[in-house]
């Protein structure tokens, strides 16, 4: 985390503080009271809600060293604490992190795209941590360049790699973001349909994810989705930086980088790529689409110098995640794919061919939810859900939402009677589904995270 005298932070900042102060020493950054520890510098924003003289006092109980005083606010902060006076608060606090950045030798990466990011990153930073002293964080949604400027505080210096997830935002675009974190690299991993409610189609969606090739350093290497015609549209006519590098990941040999054997396991997925040196990979999680992120992550570590037999170490010692299509086991044996926290078209139709294509289970049933913000195309999307449903590999199909509802109306068009429910309740959801599973069944539970669907495989699980 940045460790600095407070003259200094003052100055990072572009901040006074009174010369009595100057020595004091800070130690990391926080917005919230609650993240204060002992020594650090508490930079309250106007976001904040509730009393700020209370919660500065607060701050200052919890062992806030010193803190950011904006202008003309004075009322708003206690008085016995060491100040820097700013303009604005949330602009002093992107510029002490910009300024922070630039003094860290750590060579930035963006990930980003529709789905997939966060696997993506985890991948990409598992990989590395082999090799280099590797960051990683999430990405911000409602505040992308304060998340990221926290973020960016965190870091110690020793730090030689940082992985950053980049999330689009309408204030805070993806070429300001990855501007911000220096970024030298960038990943995209397709193009969905996140953000239709807001941009409207796939192609403005496009649009606005190829932004992080615009924000990239010169020299910088772009990896991404070589089978999305939309992204090789909108990067041929991107201001892109100079010497910008390419690098297509895909399916097939149309692509860069690709897997020329795939093998399945209930643990994960082994797969070997067409680069002629590449041993066999291993990743702890199963689907195709996994394994475009897994080869998207795989050619940057590549790229920044990890060795193969490292590359292949780092993947497969990926810390898996119970929502990410992890295989669990319920009460009554049947084993159960959770993937409750996100749901969009293209990774839930990814999710339920990966569910078609198991082996071993009797039955397969599907638990789904809604998919939000998918603007006025939402019912559409919904119902060719439905249509895939209607496969004979499918057993069961329940369905949970107002939205959802749509995909049992699709699915019941093309299965017996009584195979597919609707439920408005979640508590009846959750009583039908722990009725229905048996030690023969392999089931997928997949909705956006507002539904709280890891509820249902909490009570299956007991996890």
């Amino acid at each position: 985390m940045i460790t600095r005298k407070l003259s200094d932070i003052a100055r990072m900042a572009e901040g006074s503080v009174p010369d009595l102060f100057g020595e004091v020493e800070i130690k990391g950054v926080a917005l919230h009271p609650e993240e204060v520890r002992p020594g650090c510098l508490y930079i309250p924003l106007s976001e904040d809600q509730g009393d700020k003289l209370e919660l500065a006092e607060e701050a200052v109980r919890r062992g806030a060293a010193a803190m950011l005083r904006q202008a003309g606010h004075i009322e708003e902060y206690p008085g016995q604490i060491p100040s820097i006076c700013v303009e604005d608060a949330k602009t002093a606090l992107l510029k002490l992190a910009a300024a922070y950045r630039k003094e860290l030798p750590a060579r930035a990466i963006a990930v980003t795209g529709s789905d997939g990011k966060s696997t993506t990153r985890d991948v990409l930073a598992t990989m590395l941590a082999t090799t280099y002293k590797t960051f990683q964080t999430e990405g911000g949604v409602d505040h992308p360049l304060t998340d990221l400027a926290c973020a960016i505080l965190r870091m110690d210096e020793s730090m030689e790699m940082a992985v950053f997830e980049l999330q689009w935002n309408e204030q805070e675009d993806l070429a300001e973001q990855a501007g911000f974190i220096r970024a030298e690299a960038a990943i995209i991993t397709n193009v969905g349909e996140t953000q239709l409610k807001v941009l409207g189609s796939r192609r403005e969606v496009a649009a606005a994810t190829m932004k992080v090739a615009e924000g990239l350093l010169p020299g910088s290497l772009l990896v991404y989705n070589g089978e999305e015609p939309l992204l090789g549209e909108m990067l041929a006519s991107a201001n892109k930086p100079d010497g910008l590098l390419t690098y297509r990941f895909g399916s097939s040999d149309t692509c860069d980088i690709y897997p020329i054997a795939i093998m399945n396991e209930l643990e994960g997925t082994c797969f070997k790529t067409n680069l002629p040196t590449a041993s066999y990979f291993r990743v702890p999680l199963l689907g195709l689409h996994n394994i475009m992120n897994a080869l998207a992550a795989a050619a940057l570590s590549k790229y920044m110098g990890v060795c193969d037999q490292d590359a292949v170490t780092g993947m497969n010692s990926l810390e898996r995640s119970y929502s990410r299509l992890v295989p669990m086991y319920t009460r009554s044996g049947a084993v159960i794919f959770n993937d409750s926290l996100s749901a969009t078209p293209t990774s839930m139709k990814a999710a339920i061919e990966l569910l078609k294509e198991l082996s071993g289970y009797e039955r397969k049933i599907v638990v789904l939810g809604d998919m939000t913000d998918l603007g006025p195309d939402e019912v559409r999307y919904h119902k060719e859900i439905g249509a895939m449903l209607t496969a004979p590999e499918i057993y069961k199909v329940f369905a949970y939402g107002t939205l959802a509802r749509h995909i049992a109306s699709e699915a019941g068009k093309g299965q017996p009677p009584g195979r597919v429910k609707w439920f408005q309740e979640k508590a009846e959801l959750i009583d039908a589904v722990a009725a229905e599973a048996d030690n023969k069944d392999a089931i997928l539970v997949k909705g956006s995270k507002m539904l709280g669907l890891d509820e249902l495989v909490e009570v299956l699980t007991g996890v």
